[in-house]
């Protein structure tokens, strides 16, 4: 077997790109239907978490079936796949980072959820008696930039949970000799 960056390697990309899509799918046609009637409390609480919530189920389900797809792909061409830990670090940051471009471009076409949740969180400090310093700045970051650290942990613990699912010859359930 032979180890070398090949068509079959740019499957990770693949992989990602669609992980992203699916999130930045969900998430955002998730917080627009919220947005449509007003963000109540529960969804503003829920909105910080979402997206991570979403990384770590989408992330989970495309790596164990993508990355064992792609394992075992490899072996049937007689190409050393990267190992396990490489391909759940290479789609997971692969994963972030175009999910982070797609939701920069959509804060670009419309900024209303940016916005929104800026001001929600403001009206709740301010029912509170708090002030909330920098939300100037705060609503002109996207979505995805807004709630990035819960994102990138969520996603991170789906990755990593996904990597006991990784099999060395791709196959998720055992095959049996029938």
């Amino acid at each position: 077997m032979k180890l070398n960056i090949n068509k079959q390697h740019f499957k990770l990309l693949e992989l990602s790109m669609i992980n992203s899509l699916i999130i930045t799918f969900l998430l955002f046609f998730t917080v627009s239907y919220w947005q449509k009637d007003g963000l109540s409390l529960f969804e503003i609480s829920f909105m910080a978490i979402i997206g991570g919530i979403y990384f770590f189920i989408v992330t989970l389900f495309t790596s164990i079936i993508g990355l064992n797809s792609y394992i075992r792909s490899c072996l049937v061409r007689d190409i050393i796949p990267l190992r396990r830990i490489i391909q759940i670090s290479i789609f997971f940051f692969l994963s972030f980072l175009i999910f982070i471009v797609l939701d920069t471009l959509l804060f670009l076409i419309d900024d209303s959820i940016s916005i929104d949740y800026a001001k929600s969180l403001a009206e709740i400090a301010k029912a509170n008696n708090q002030e909330m310093e920098g939300l100037e700045d705060f609503k002109n970051f996207p979505f995805s930039i807004q709630n990035g650290i819960t994102t990138l942990i969520f996603g991170f613990l789906g990755s990593l949970l996904s990597l006991a699912f990784l099999r060395k010859n791709g196959q998720l359930l055992p095959v049996g000799d029938s």
